[in-house]
């Protein structure tokens, strides 16, 4: 009797050691998002919170581009399709640089076709933001070209009502103002 109790739990551990490292790597792959279901609603961004980190170091301390990582904050599903309609670039005065956007692939990320992505409950997806230094940056010349906050509006909800603002260190100038953005994509880092 105890070696069949044994036999049962083992049983059952390896069953339920199965069926977690399945879900953990399907969430793995993919990001906490999948791109099908037609009946969830659109995301409202006040739902969603977003964190940056940057990337694509070519020259020590200056990177190419930021990953976007966004995630639901709610304990319902939403979704996203699309490239953030809004991406500004400004200077810690709150002037606006004008720089000009595309949607095309680079160094840093490719360019996926758009897709709906659906951001289940406490979900993850991304995208991400990219450029190319045509000359060494220069961070001490021209302030005008120096740009200190990015913002971003998602492809949600009343993202027309707040952006997400982060601060960088970019050298728009360097760039020939030129920048790349990914569509929001179903894993936690764009398509390299």
């Amino acid at each position: 009797m105890l070696r069949h109790k044994r036999l049962t739990n083992l049983l059952g551990a390896v069953i339920i050691v199965a069926v977690s490292t399945t879900m953990i790597t399907l969430n793995i792959t993919k990001g906490g998002a999948a791109t099908t279901h037609t009946s969830i609603p659109t995301c409202i961004q006040g739902q969603l919170s977003v964190a940056i980190e940057e990337g694509g170091y070519l020259q020590p301390n200056i990177p190419q581009g930021y990953t976007f990582l966004v995630a639901n904050d709610t304990n319902h599903e939403c979704s996203l399709e699309g490239f953030p309609w809004w991406i500004v670039f400004s200077h810690s005065d709150g002037s606006i640089t004008k720089v000009n956007m595309f949607h095309r692939s680079n160094s840093l990320y490719a360019q996926p076709p758009i897709k709906r992505v659906i951001l289940g409950m406490r979900g993850v997806a991304s995208f991400g933001i990219s450029y190319t230094y045509l000359r060494t940056p220069s961070f001490t010349t021209d302030p005008a070209c120096q740009v200190s906050l990015i913002d971003v509006r998602l492809p949600a909800t009343d993202g027309h009502e707040f952006s997400f603002e982060f601060p960088v260190h970019i050298d728009v100038c360097a760039t020939n103002r030129e920048f790349d953005s990914t569509p929001v994509e179903a894993s936690v880092i764009p398509l390299a």
